[in-house]
């Protein structure tokens, strides 16, 4: 958590933590994530002066800001260190988003947003697709059952 913290100070990323707070969490399966949990209710009209910020697109309209993250601190097809690549091979779309997180992840510590990407699965177990036969059975007879089946990943 001390990595991925130093990360958003040095993208500039800001947390408001006057109103939420980040944990770091264990999985059953001890796999680690992050969680943001609200540190009081805060309603528009009852927040703290210095939380407030008007919003210019609504008059008189008050916006508590959580969280501020620039541009350049998320992870797209347009800040990925291969950028360049696939700007040049004209990938767009969610394709490059996939090849652009495939390529961070191969660099790993190198890349820019390893302290971010090391906080993620490396795979979603939690979705059928990656469930045992035995598991499967708890979707017979429901809608997910026959769209399941089409995607299943039974060797992976």
């Amino acid at each position: 958590m001390v990595s991925f913290r130093s990360w958003l100070s040095k993208a500039k990323v800001f947390v408001n933590e006057n109103v939420v707070e980040l944990r770091e969490k264990w999985t059953e399966k001890g796999r680690r994530h992050v969680a943001v949990f609200a540190r009081r209710e805060c309603e528009n009209n009852k927040a703290d002066d210095d939380l407030k910020e008007k919003d210019d697109d609504k008059k008189n309209q008050v916006v508590v800001a959580v969280a501020k993250i620039p541009k350049a601190a998320c992870l797209t097809r347009l800040t990925a260190s291969c950028a360049s690549r696939l700007e040049e091979h004209e990938v767009g779309g969610p394709l490059a988003l996939i090849i652009a997180v495939m390529h961070e992840r191969v660099l790993g510590n190198k890349s820019e947003f390893a302290p971010y990407l090391n906080l993620i699965p490396q795979r979603e177990d939690g979705l059928p697709v990656f469930w045992p036969e035995d598991d499967l059975k708890s979707l017979r007879g429901t809608s997910l059952e026959h769209k399941n089946q089409a995607g299943h990943a039974t060797d992976v």
